[in-house]
């Protein structure tokens, strides 16, 4: 196996990556398709609803650099085991937004996408060589999903225009179709990743979500398939982040 070079696009096939409790029914799909899971230990200074989401408290920014909140140090030590190079952030995650999202951003292989203001330091000083794409949403992992390089889904409208405005190809999607305990509703970037080069996977039915035609054919442009991991509704689970593919 190898260390995914850029976050949430793998090359081949996945075979680890890291979630918190919300993917435990969905392991066993997962172990058929090949993948494990390391799962995160709660944060317990977060909200009750998403003490689990590993988009809080973990960060991948790709070749194998990974940061991580203070209470995931059992984590911190399997993946050194494995080869990653982990940071433990010195900020500490609180139960109010924005000090809840202090990790909650992405990178491609030119761009950190984030809320800077409130962006972990740490993040800062290791993305320095990218350029900020800022953005007014807090939740800026838990609203996007990558697609390829430089094609997301999301269903926040400030991620929507400042990604448009640096040329990204985007799909804005409805609220609404993914269930997130405690809340109104979840967000799609929560909810499905993709598992290889060419799968995006569905934590629940892909085909249950309002605009699940334009996901399809959207993604179908960069010959990405759509994988309902069983046939209940869309959650989001806080994120499954693929660390390792197959060589």
């Amino acid at each position: 196996m190898k260390l995914i070079n850029t976050p949430y696009l793998p090359e081949s096939d996945v075979c680890i990556g890291v979630a918190g409790t919300g993917i435990l029914k969905y392991t066993d799909e997962l172990k058929r398709l090949g993948i494990d899971t390391l799962v995160t230990d709660s944060e317990p200074d977060l909200p009750k609803p998403v003490i689990n989401h590993a988009d809080l408290c973990v960060n991948y920014l790709g070749n194998g650099i990974v940061l991580l909140s203070k209470t995931q140090k059992k984590l911190k030590a399997l993946l050194e085991k494995l080869g990653c190079k982990c940071y433990i952030i010195n900020e500490n995650l609180k139960n109010a937004y924005p000090d809840d999202c202090l990790l909650n951003c992405i990178v491609n292989s030119t761009d950190l996408i984030c809320n800077y203001d409130i962006t972990s330091a740490k993040i800062k000083e290791l993305a320095n060589e990218k350029t900020v794409i800022d953005v007014n949403q807090g939740y800026t992992k838990c609203s996007v999903c990558a697609v390829s390089d430089k094609a997301f889904i999301t269903d926040d409208k400030s991620i929507y225009k400042a990604l448009k405005n640096a040329e990204y190809d985007v799909l804005e999607v409805e609220k609404g179709s993914v269930a997130l305990d405690g809340y109104d509703y979840g967000f799609i970037g929560g909810a499905c990743c993709k598992i290889s080069k060419d799968v995006l996977a569905f934590f629940g039915n892909a085909k249950a979500h309002k605009c699940y035609e334009d996901i399809k054919a959207f993604c179908k442009n960069y010959n990405v398939d759509l994988l309902s991991l069983d046939n209940k509704r869309l959650c989001d689970i806080g994120s499954f982040i693929p660390i390792f593919e197959n060589e």
